[in-house]
């Protein structure tokens, strides 16, 4: 790092020069320093929008690959309690659609939760695999999640 901030291959060490000294003057001013990093480094990291939309619509094609491969052909790191798997993964999606189509917040979780939806009666048609109404349910309380930690994200930022 050399001092400075990397972003996308390039060192700024004037921007880490600005938030030290921003940082040094809050923390005089009895203000906290996780707020004033919190803020900084917010306003120092926005990815675009294609960042967000690429990373959403990786997650889909990822969640969907191991939702319908054999069991068997699943790797290790995710084998954990079912439900949780399908609520973090749905959290995931659910924060990273809202954060790439952030006009569609209805229209996302609806279409998510048809996914989900989905994913389970396709488990059902492998033979492989098995379709179960609660890991749907698990699914949509994941989404819930992601919608929550989106909410924050959006409630925490500055606008």
């Amino acid at each position: 790092m050399l001092g400075g901030f990397v972003f996308l291959g390039k060192v700024d060490s004037s921007l880490c020069s600005s938030f030290m000294f921003h940082a040094r003057s809050q923390l005089a001013n009895n203000s906290s320093y996780s707020g004033v990093l919190m803020t900084r480094l917010q306003a120092f990291w926005r990815p675009s929008a294609a960042i967000w939309i690429g990373s959403f619509w990786s997650l889909v094609l990822l969640t969907l690959w191991l939702s319908l491969v054999p069991a068997d052909q699943v790797p290790s790191a995710f084998h954990f309690w079912d439900k949780a798997q399908h609520s973090l993964g749905f959290a995931g999606l659910g924060f990273l659609g809202l954060m790439a189509y952030q006009g569609r917040i209805v229209v996302m979780m609806l279409y998510l939760a048809m996914f989900g939806a989905g994913i389970e009666f396709a488990q059902w048609w492998t033979g492989w695999r098995q379709g179960d109404w609660q890991d749907w349910v698990a699914d949509c309380v994941g989404l819930m999640m992601g919608a929550v930690a989106w909410r924050l994200m959006r409630r925490a930022s500055p606008r």
